[in-house]
């Protein structure tokens, strides 16, 4: 039998089952990979590693924020932003040159994210979709009013842990986040290409059934570090 298209996107890609359609959200709608980054770092070359996002929800976008114990050491692209319905995002995660090797066993080179989560009902939903069709910036200010307000306190929240290790002479790879693009951060195989968000603002995306990955914002954007979580909050 034919199933009924997720209705929580323009593009109105992808499809789901009519019961799913209907769920309550829930935790295990949101797919959070992996559980621990580790970081080989070393004196000349900054590393990075990725989270992956997914939301398995159908007809239900999910809003995203990483927030993390040591902001100064991390360059997150994107650090909040959307995951439209049965949709993915990748989120980058930067080390930059150290100063110093980190010893094996020092808590130093250990730390926390947490990534936070929060469904959208109906309301917010259709909210975001009418932000979404003003523009990247309208979208970016209305998810950022959205982590600002007491809705927020309704996140679900994931606790992925974070290592640094020294990394061997012969393997040192030279990475960083690639430059951001002016356009959206989540591409889609049945909408236009899109760009990776700024770190600074809320990530944004073409909403597709199908999923995309984050690219970047301007190259001239700010580019601050990933969002401060005091150990309290772990």
């Amino acid at each position: 039998p034919n199933r009924p298209l997720c209705l929580a996107s323009p593009a109105g890609g992808g499809r789901c089952m009519a019961s799913k359609a209907n769920d309550q959200p829930s935790p295990a709608d949101v797919v959070i990979e992996p559980a621990d980054l580790r970081f080989e770092v070393s004196l000349s070359r900054a590393s990075i590693q990725h989270l992956a996002l997914r939301n398995l929800a159908c007809g239900r976008p999910v809003a995203f924020k990483i927030k993390t114990t040591n902001p100064k050491r991390y360059l997150v692209r994107p650090n909040a932003g959307i995951v439209w319905a049965e949709g993915a995002a990748t989120v980058s995660v930067q080390v930059g040159v150290q100063k110093a090797l980190p010893q094996p066993g020092d808590p130093k080179s250990r730390d926390k994210f947490q990534v936070l989560t929060l469904p959208l009902d109906k309301a917010l939903t259709e909210e975001m979709l009418a932000a979404h069709g003003q523009g990247n910036e309208a979208l970016r200010a209305r998810v950022a009013a959205l982590w600002a307000s007491d809705a927020a306190k309704a996140a679900w929240v994931d606790k992925v842990r974070s290592s640094l290790v020294a990394a061997d002479s012969g393997g040192v790879r030279g990475l960083s986040i690639p430059e951001e693009r002016p356009l959206s951060p989540f591409a889609s195989g049945n909408g236009p290409a899109q760009a990776a968000a700024t770190p600074y603002h809320p990530a944004l995306g073409t909403p597709s059934g199908n999923g995309g990955r984050a690219g970047g914002a301007p190259a001239s954007s700010p580019v601050p570090l990933a969002e401060s979580l005091g150990s309290r909050d772990l």
